[in-house]
């Protein structure tokens, strides 16, 4: 394990932006709700309760954060008491929001940088468009 370093400077959550390919999005007619449960019945972040976080890394920085994509809540230290998603070697599949395009999700891969407009079947995907 590291040392970890510390400092009176105040904390700043990470701003998670990554840039996405360059699908023509009018070929897709998209129409921006938000995603459902797999039984239609209720939001995605309904479903992440605000004892489950994930473990993230800055795409800027690469340092390691916590993050509960129920509300949006990110630390540096690990939450006690709380579910934690490590980071998987082979990479996360994240949830963003394009905002210039009226909020509509899209998919980016941390290890590959992969980006798509369609979610990843049979992937786990990490909504993370409350920390953005």
């Amino acid at each position: 394990m590291s040392a970890v370093a510390t400092s009176t400077t105040p904390w700043t959550a990470p701003t998670i932006s990554v840039q996405r390919s360059s699908t023509d999005l009018d070929q897709l007619q998209l129409q921006h709700q938000p995603p459902l449960s797999p039984d239609k019945s209720a939001p995605i972040d309904s479903q992440w309760g605000s004892n489950f976080w994930v473990t993230l890394l800055d795409p800027q920085t690469g340092a390691e954060f916590y993050a509960c994509p129920a509300t949006g809540e990110c630390s540096w230290e690990p939450p006690f008491g709380n579910f934690v998603l490590p980071l998987n070697e082979k990479g996360q599949w994240w949830e963003l929001s394009d905002d210039s395009r009226g909020g509509i999700p899209y998919y980016y891969h941390t290890v590959s940088g992969e980006t798509r407009w369609e979610k990843p079947d049979d992937e786990f995907v990490i909504p993370l468009q409350i920390i953005q």
